[in-house]
């Protein structure tokens, strides 16, 4: 679940798709989320689950030592943070 304030945006939005894998609501509408998410059918939530694979790359510090799960420097959190 992600709250956005009014104006605000997603952390990385340029890079990740995060309706596809979150849900995002704004934060005047907060009160509708048990709601919606009560609604979601479990295949919803296991097509969000596959979808959160394409931000993980984005989402991990590689360290002096390497990368954690093969993501290139390149497009770990820290160059994501830079861009």
């Amino acid at each position: 679940v992600m709250i956005l304030g009014k104006g605000e945006e997603a952390p990385f939005h340029r890079y990740l798709p995060w309706e596809k894998f979150a849900l995002v609501v704004q934060e005047a509408d907060i009160l509708t989320l048990p709601g919606k998410m009560f609604n979601m059918t479990f295949e919803e939530i296991m097509a969000m689950r596959r979808e959160l694979a394409c931000a993980l790359p984005r989402l991990l510090w590689s360290s002096i030592y390497g990368s954690f799960l093969g993501e290139g420097y390149w497009q770990d959190a820290f160059e994501t943070s830079l861009q």
